[in-house]
């Protein structure tokens, strides 16, 4: 293999891992080709860690966009934040969370460090994303400012935010149009990068027509830095650093120039739920399955691994998850359920042929595994041992 093969295939690698997108533990990609039949991905657990795992999102630009979306990162009440939350939508047992808790009066100071969220100067919450973070941080700093007669409603009005359809198509229906030119850039780019540099290389060797070549794609990247730039300041104002980061990177590294209008899209839903971006985006027949999965872990949410006993934090930040949940986040979810004609799937379908004589079938009310036992009851140890229903009761 020749310096220039190794170089090409290293390159190839590096940008097959920039096609990778990180989710957290709760969060939902939503993926599509050529921007319809769009699918739910949910993350590729990373060995080693619980605490979030990798979507693959599409090689080329034109060929698809992806969108991710995440629950409320942390629990508001009229009593403070909380680093606990109850949602936990995914499959599987409830992944390691760090308790914390502070009282609106407490609170002096909301910031970001890159993925940080840092109350008082203190670093409180890892985020999957540093979008997430700031979104998160300004949210806790506008509550902070409110009067307390006034946090009620407005945590209500933000919940009921993240769960509205409309506003989740006003902000798809922007991107998409203002990126469909730039994604074509990016193929353009594409192909100059892997194909017409290569070949230049290839035929040429290190000569003039090899560097026209070079010069060919750089004027591309710098094409495309221009638009991630501008839409970019256009859709988060408040990132400014990140955007500065991403431009120079773009100008140096092709990798992050082609993959510069997904970096775009992939955090523009990161505050909606998941159920309202299935309702905009999804065919029916999966979005009701995605709004279903929801209300049932709405319903029988999976139990905390932490023991209130533990400290003085820990039961305040349970008592504020469970709060929040059943004050703002259920009565809002059964609003959006109320407001679209969904056949919530709340029980599985059991042929009692399948068991065995004397089994009682059973199923998990959250994640609707069946079971077949001649115990009166059992407990699901995917979802953190909920009890099981006796399907025949």
């Amino acid at each position: 293999m020749s310096d220039g093969q190794l170089f090409l295939f290293i390159f190839i690698l590096i940008y097959v891992s920039d096609c990778l997108v990180w989710l957290g533990p709760h969060g939902v990609a939503f993926l599509s080709v050529f921007n319809r039949n769009w699918t739910r991905k949910r993350p590729i657990p990373v060995a080693g860690t619980a605490k979030g795992g990798l979507v693959v999102a599409m090689p080329l630009p034109p060929l698809g966009s992806i969108f991710v979306a995440e629950p409320f990162p942390v629990s508001l009440t009229e009593k403070g934040v909380g680093t606990l939350t109850v949602a936990c939508s995914n499959p599987g047992p409830r992944p390691h969370q760090t308790a914390f808790f502070a009282a609106w009066e407490e609170i002096e100071s909301v910031t970001t460090d890159r993925r940080w969220l840092e109350i008082n100067r203190k670093r409180v919450l890892k985020m999957p994303d540093p979008f997430l973070a700031h979104w998160t941080a300004e949210t806790v700093g506008t509550l902070v400012d409110l009067p307390a007669s006034d946090r009620h409603d407005a945590i209500q009005k933000l919940v009921a935010r993240s769960l509205n359809p409309s506003r989740v198509r006003r902000r798809m229906s922007l991107l998409l149009r203002a990126t469909r030119w730039p994604r074509y850039v990016d193929s353009l780019l594409f192909v100059a990068t892997f194909l017409f540099v290569p070949f230049a290389y290839w035929r040429f060797g290190a000569s003039l027509p090899f560097f026209y070549a070079l010069v060919v794609s750089w004027a591309l990247m710098w094409q495309v830095t221009l638009e991630y730039f501008f839409l970019h300041r256009r859709l988060f104002p408040g990132l400014k650093g990140e955007r500065w980061q991403y431009a120079f990177l773009s100008l140096t590294l092709p990798q992050h120039a082609i993959r510069s209008m997904d970096a775009l899209s992939r955090d523009l839903l990161r505050s909606a739920h998941p159920a309202a971006v299935a309702k905009v985006l999804c065919r029916k027949e999966e979005a009701r399955e995605i709004v279903s999965s929801v209300w049932r872990d709405a319903e029988y949410p999976v139990p905390f691994l932490l023991d209130p006993s533990q400290s003085e934090t820990a039961r305040k930040a349970l008592e504020n998850a469970s709060l929040f949940h059943t004050v703002y986040v259920k009565p809002s979810l059964e609003a959006f359920l109320g407001r679209s004609d969904w056949d919530i799937v709340k029980t599985p379908s059991i042929e009692k042929d399948d068991f065995a004589e004397g089994a009682i079938p059973h199923y998990c009310p959250r994640c609707l595994t069946v079971y077949g036992t001649k115990a009166a009851a059992t407990v699901c140890e995917d979802c953190g041992g909920i009890e099981t229903v006796n399907a025949e009761s």
